[in-house]
């Protein structure tokens, strides 16, 4: 079974809102991911999905970093791939000790274009975390807005 059939089984269709957006982790988004357009609009004109991928783990390396989860988006890329334009990151960080955390690479390449608060607010619903107590949950969106 290839990576994106092990993927799609484990979160079921994408387009069914009546469930929450699956949060996968990042080898269940990533591996044999070449899809730029599985990015979202923000990350995809940066950069590719191995590259993203790669800055990702080694942010996860660092001491205090639990996790980090792809928000799977209601919607599939042309070549079938689910897309994602939001990464959940449980640390031991609050927002305002985070940015302090992130590694040279993260900081030099991969800052999202917003972040967010865990739970969502405004009506999306995401699967639910386990998350270690005292643990801070972030996300970080890699959309454009719309001005």
């Amino acid at each position: 079974m290839s990576a994106l059939d092990r993927l799609l089984e484990r979160i079921g269709d994408p387009r069914d809102a009546s469930k929450p957006r699956p949060l996968v982790t990042l080898e269940e988004f990533f591996t044999d991911n070449d899809d730029s357009e599985s990015l979202g609009s923000y990350a995809r004109d940066r950069f590719v999905p191995s590259d993203f991928y790669n800055a990702l783990v080694e942010l996860r390396a660092v001491a205090g970093f639990h996790e980090i989860f792809v928000e799977i988006l209601p919607e599939l890329s042309h070549s079938g791939w689910p897309r994602s334009e939001t990464v959940w990151i449980v640390s031991d960080f609050d927002r305002h000790e985070l940015p302090r955390n992130l590694t040279r690479t993260f900081w030099d390449g991969f800052l999202p274009s917003d972040w967010l608060s865990y739970p969502r607010i405004g009506g999306v619903s995401l699967e639910t975390l386990a998350v270690p107590e005292g643990a801070f949950v972030q996300g970080f969106a890699y959309y454009y807005y719309n001005s």
